[in-house]
This record gives structure tokens, sequence and C-alpha cells, in this order.
């Protein structure tokens, strides 16, 4: 069975890495240098997506590279039905509450950004409007980053079309970090591969790289 590209969807620090690091130690893909579906330019344009993952797939020096991404549902709906032949799906959430936390810490570390949410506490962040960087992400715009977050995974798993929801391979962050070697070998089972005969549960900040 020819190997299809991953690509690993996520609001920011939902536990993207963990997952992506996950895979690359038990099903061989790669997670670092990963492919930043930030870089590949206009998000609104469908034909932008499809000819890069066209391309990924001709590309043997990158086939294994895992594809991070944390654009809301609304730039792939419309091509899942082409998109599903070249890549999996995987989508990671996480309790909103941590997300939150971590994002507005993650945030205020962004010196070099011009223009991000800068607020004390969590929750002024919560209750603040999305700017600047983050609105490249967003297909709309809403009131408040919790509204922002919640839309985000709702969006994702509540896609209208049951025959696309059922190819998306979905994990709760929770659950991958409380129940391991249960969530990797389910991921193996909606792969089609065999569960690997040592589970290995990548350390913090380790990469699996070419």
């Amino acid at each position: 069975m020819e190997r299809k590209l991953a690509t690993v969807v996520s609001h920011p620090r939902a536990g993207t890495h963990f997952l992506m690091n996950t895979l690359a130690e038990n099903f061989g893909y790669i997670s670092a240098p990963w492919i930043d579906f930030d870089a590949w330019g206009n998000m609104f344009a469908m034909e932008t997506i499809i000819n890069h993952y066209e391309n990924m797939l001709k590309n043997p020096n990158i086939r294994r590279n895992t594809i991070k991404s944390h654009y809301e549902v609304h730039f792939y709906i419309h091509i899942f039905d082409v998109l599903f032949s070249a890549t999996d799906f995987f989508y990671i959430y996480r309790d909103e509450d941590a997300i939150l936390r971590s994002y507005r810490k993650h945030l205020l570390g962004r010196h070099k950004t011009v223009l991000v949410p800068r607020v004390k506490t969590d929750k002024e962040f919560e209750n603040t409007e999305p700017v600047g960087e983050l609105l490249r992400y967003q297909a709309y715009q809403y009131p408040t980053m919790r509204a922002r977050v919640q839309a985000h995974i709702r969006d994702w798993l509540t896609i209208p079309t049951k025959e696309q929801r059922d190819r998306i391979i979905y994990v709760r962050y929770e659950d991958l970090n409380d129940h391991f070697e249960d969530v990797v070998g389910e991921i193996a089972r909606r792969l089609g591969y065999p569960v690997p005969n040592v589970i290995k549960r990548p350390s913090k900040g380790a990469w699996h790289v070419n």
C-alpha cells in the first residue's frame, strides 16, 4: 500500500507537535522538518492547496514529512474529496481553557510579531478579539478568542457530511496523553497499518528528523 501524505490540523496549542511526533515515532513519518501549510501562499484559493498536495505527492524526498496546519475547516471543506486521495487528515483538539492559557503565554513570547493580543491575564485574553497574525487561520471574524477556539473545534468535529467526517482521524489530546498506547493502536487501525510491536511515546521537545 502506497503511503499517503499526513496532514495534522489543530487550533494552535492543542497538541499539534505531540501528535506529529507520535506519528513519526510509530509510523515512519517525519516531524522535523515539517511542511508548514502557512507557507503555501493564498489559502483562500482552492487551486493553491490542491496544487501543493499534488506537487508533494510527486516528490519522494518530502512525502513522509508531516504537513502542519492551524486553518479552520472552511479552507478545506469544498476540496476534501480531492484531497482525501492524497493525504490522511488528523485533527487534534484539547480542552479550550488549556488552549487559551497556553496560547496567551506563547503569543507573549513572540517579541518580533507586531500585532497579536497582548493582555495581562487569561481572562482578558479569552475575551479579546483576534487580531493581526491570528487572522490568517480564520475564514470569519469572532468577537472573542474563546469564540474562535470554540468555532475551530466545533466546525472540525461537526463537518456536515458524514462520509467526510469518517475520513478524518480525530484525536483528543487528553486521550493521547492519558491512554497513549490505545490511541496509537486506533490510529494504526484507521491507517491500515499493523500496531507497532513497541509503541514509542515521544519525549518532550524531541523531533523525528530526516
